[in-house]
């Protein structure tokens, strides 16, 4: 979220030395946020503009706008996109709140649908 550096592999030791260096630094000029700020400012109100979806070793970057549907799968969502299925550990009440002003909507309890060219 406050991201200060990005390694990329392979990196060398005298990279991740150099970037636990500019952490530090980072850190010791300012003063700490509370993690609660973090989550309630990340949290309310924010709207996405990709989804990032694990699977095992890989991260899928989806951009909402790409997406076609949305469905709840127990404590999983499966995200459409682009002809693919993807799982991801989210609620659908979770991903309602942050695809809404993205022209999302929920059309049934287990489904949200992207609504191209829809305006509430």
């Amino acid at each position: 979220m406050h991201a200060v550096d990005y390694l990329l592999k392979p990196f060398g030791p005298e990279r991740f030395a150099e970037s636990l260096k500019l952490a530090r630094s980072r850190i010791s000029q300012r003063e700490p946020i509370p993690a609660r700020e973090l989550l309630e400012t990340h949290r309310e109100g924010t709207a996405i503009d990709r989804l990032l979806i694990r699977d095992r070793s890989h991260v899928h970057v989806i951009p909402v706008e790409q997406i076609d549907y949305i469905e709840a799968q127990d404590d999983y969502v499966s995200i459409r996109a682009g002809g693919r299925s993807y799982l991801k550990e989210q609620t659908l009440g979770e991903l309602e709140e942050q695809l809404a002003a993205k022209g999302f909507l929920r059309i049934h309890r287990r489904f949200i649908l992207m609504c191209r060219g829809w305006q509430k």
